[in-house]
């Protein structure tokens, strides 16, 4: 309302005039109220209503859409409609109307962006209408134009991502990606989709974080393997999701073109969501988008391999199944391959690997030689990518899933081996029958594993060399006498032919008789080498005899080598010996042998130190047995009398033949007074081998010395200085056919 002049008979007077308006009182979609927000992609039948005020004549009505670039303001397109009015409100209703999409996403043109194809758009509504008014000067028309009524449209927008660099063919389980404007809701579809800036061509797709990794998957039987690609939701605006940068490639094809995808990724979000009242909205098709949020990087090169152990089947080929000898190799260990030249092994892996740098590549197990590193057989197989994690090895190519087993053929001569696992790009030019010449090298290889030593017994032959039977001292040819009824043993010596053949362990002998019984044996299994030693005790299989064994008489001993299991002998003719022996009766067979001994004491000057044999000599009677050639139980050492002489001179290698003399007068004059009751006398005097040299010899004492006059082992006098009782202490046999002290003797025969 305003106040108008009006000159009326010369005077003036102010009459109320009623201000003429147009205004918008509303916009909503379809005439929904209140209205809600509006997407890019929406679809809205706009409602405008208008009223107007103080206008009496109205001729007529109309309502413009106006569409301007958000970023720019410029104009891009403009809708008008006409209304109809009631009770001067004006209500203008064709204004069907979509939002522009935001972005091209997934019509993009070659070379077009996201941000390229972008629009982003504001809405403006006005209204305006034509009416009459009466002036003096008559009818005039007008009009009246609203204010311009704004309507927003949202542009939700990728704000964040909690990874921001995934390497090229990984796996990352768990990536939060926040969009400010959503409003996510479970059980709505929601997608995320990674874009190569500038090149929408390469995309990379978000699944579900409760969805197994690739490697996982692929082990899935076919009927479970099924992925969700639905996001968990977070919050109103966060999704979680797991990102895989594996890039696909066809099965032993070049992986080079994967290396195009390194570089920015656009990170997209298409979700549904529950549209305002009088907007309609196809499923999913809200959409927002970040450039660059995301790098891709080049692949990890943190790949291994690993070999566990080997579980190998030897000569393969044999036909006799008992011969195929199985063993475990591992890496570090002492791992020993029994086979002949040319034959075949059968390998079984158990190991793992990891490989990030490519999406699938080759698995090989090489054999070389050790010495010139040549490879002789390399079987492979397919691996996929393991998703960031070591898995087990196991067979892939044709999805059996179980443990790689390949055979090898070995070589023609033997040669000590090494077994390592090494992987290739899955493009590496291979032949289809699992061989690769050894002059072909390897494209790049990688991942390395440690190598498992195999040392190649050469095959050799196990022989019997010789049989000795022995009581106190023997030779090779059996010539020393063997006393009837006297303990006895059996050294059946075992070499290797050729002698320059690796050693053959693990062997053993059985000993037999056509009188009957069992020899013990006493030690084995031994190790055959290409030349034996007598002096060694482990060059032999020794047995005690048993005691119808060594009766007199002739003795016929039967030997046979026992070979090791998977052992195969490259002939057998030498595996066998016999050897014929006899033992006779002494002339002591009906009573015992006597030996008495003296302990002398030793006291060259009156300034001297008195000096005796140790106590230990009384414990002699145990060797005695032993190296007398006297049937068991048929030997007796006792002391004679309680005394204990002193030797008051000087002894020298020159007076030793003094104490003879004096021994020889003792042992006549007991023999007179007790005839036959001593067979030889002992005297035991300390040691004196620190008494000075001879000069008219140039000699010490000896250790011992005996008479020449006796006959048949009676008679015999003898002086023995006191010089290894704590050594015969270590070494006393007497242990009831302990084998510890058999061996022991065994140890001083010759």
């Amino acid at each position: 309302m305003f106040l108008r002049p009006v000159i009326l008979a010369g005077a003036v007077l102010c009459a109320v005039v009623e201000a003429q308006t147009f205004r918008i009182s509303s916009v909503t979609p379809n005439g929904e109220l209140p209205g809600g927000a509006i997407y890019a992609g929406d679809g809205v039948r706009f409602v405008v209503n208008a009223v107007r005020e103080g206008i009496t004549t109205p001729i007529s009505a109309r309502a413009v859409l106006r569409e301007f670039n958000l970023d720019t303001g410029a104009l891009i397109r403009e809708l008008s409609s006409g209304g109809s009015e009631s009770n001067g409100v004006y209500r203008f209703e064709n204004f069907g109307y979509r939002v522009p999409a935001q972005t091209c996403y997934q019509m993009c043109r070659p070379g077009q962006t996201l941000r390229s194809s972008e629009v982003k758009v504001r809405i403006e509504f006005q209204s305006s209408i034509e009416y009459s008014v009466q002036t003096p000067a008559g009818s005039e028309r007008r009009t009246a134009t609203s204010a311009i009524v704004r309507v927003g449209v949202q542009y939700p927008a990728v704000t964040s991502i909690s990874v921001s660099e995934f390497p090229l063919h990984s796996y990352t389980p768990s990536v939060r990606i926040t969009v400010r404007g959503a409003k996510f809701t479970s059980g709505l579809f929601a997608g995320v989709v990674l874009l190569k800036a500038n090149d929408h061509g390469k995309v990379l797709h978000a699944a579900s974080p409760s969805n197994p990794d690739p490697y996982e998957y692929w082990l899935l039987p076919r009927a479970q393997q099924q992925n969700s690609a639905t996001p968990r939701v977070i919050n109103d605006e966060t999704l979680e999701v797991s990102i895989s940068a594996l890039v696909s490639v066809v099965a032993f094809g070049s992986e080079a073109s994967t290396l195009d995808y390194i570089g920015d990724f656009d990170v997209v979000v298409v979700w549904a969501q529950d549209p305002s009242p009088g907007v309609t909205r196809s499923a999913g098709s809200l959409v927002a988008y970040a450039t660059g949020l995301m790098k891709v990087t080049p692949a990890r090169t943190d790949d291994l391999t690993k070999i566990t152990k080997l579980d190998v089947v030897m000569d393969l080929l044999n036909p006799d199944p008992a011969k195929r000898t199985s063993a475990v190799w591992t890496p570090g260990a002492a791992n020993t391959l029994e086979a002949p030249p040319n034959g075949v092994v059968q390998v079984r892996l158990t190991g793992t690997y990891k490989l990030s740098r490519y999406y699938a590549g080759l698995l090989w197990l090489v054999m070389r030689d050790k010495a010139t590193k040549q490879s002789l057989y390399m079987p492979w197989d397919f691996a996929r990518n393991t998703a960031g994690k070591e898995r087990d090895i196991i067979e892939q190519g044709s999805g059996r899933q179980t443990p790689l087993q390949f055979n090898y053929r070995l070589p023609a001569a033997p040669a000590d081996l090494e077994f390592f696992l090494v992987m290739t790009p899955q493009d590496q030019a291979t032949p289809t029958n699992y061989t690769l010449a050894p002059t072909v090298p390897f494209g790049e290889t990688f991942a390395f594993s440690p190598v498992v030593s195999v040392s190649w017994t050469k095959p050799g032959d196990a022989a019997i060399d010789h049989i000795e039977v022995v009581q106190v001292v023997q030779n090779d040819k059996n010539e020393i006498p063997l006393i009837a009824g006297k303990n006895t043993v059996a050294r059946v010596f075992l070499r290797t032919e050729p002698a320059t053949a690796d050693p053959i362990a693990n062997l053993n002998v059985k000993l037999t008789s056509p009188n009957g019984g069992v020899a013990r044996r006493l030690n084995g299994p031994i190790t055959a080498e290409g030349k034996i030693d007598r002096d060694k005790l482990e060059h032999s299989v020794t047995f005690a005899l048993p005691e119808e064994w060594i009766k007199q008489g002739e003795l016929t001993l039967d030997a046979e080598i026992e070979l090791p299991k998977g052992f195969t002998d490259t002939q057998t003719a030498n595996n066998k010996k016999s050897e014929k022996v006899r033992f006779i009766e002494t002339p002591f067979k009906d009573r015992r042998f006597t030996v008495a001994y003296v302990p002398f004491c030793y006291q060259p000057t009156p300034e001297a130190e008195k000096r005796c044999p140790e106590g230990d000599i009384s414990t002699f009677g145990s060797w005695f047995q032993l190296l007398y050639p006297l049937a068991e139980g048929r030997a007796r050492y006792s002391r004679l009398g309680t005394k204990r002489p002193t030797m008051r001179f000087p002894v020298t290698s020159v007076s030793s033949s003094r104490i003879m003399a004096a021994l020889n007068r003792y042992y006549r004059i007991y023999d007179e007074k007790r005839p036959s009751q001593i067979d030889q006398l002992v005297a035991w005097i300390p040691r004196i081998n620190d008494a000075p040299v001879d000069p008219t010899t140039d000699r010490r004492v000896p250790i011992g010395r005996a008479n020449t006059q006796s006959s048949g082992g009676t008679g015999r006098v003898s002086f023995v200085q006191d010089t290894s009782t704590s050594d015969m202490r270590q070494r006393d046999p007497s242990g009831g056919g302990d084998a510890r002290g058999k061996t022991s003797c065994i140890r001083t025969w010759r």
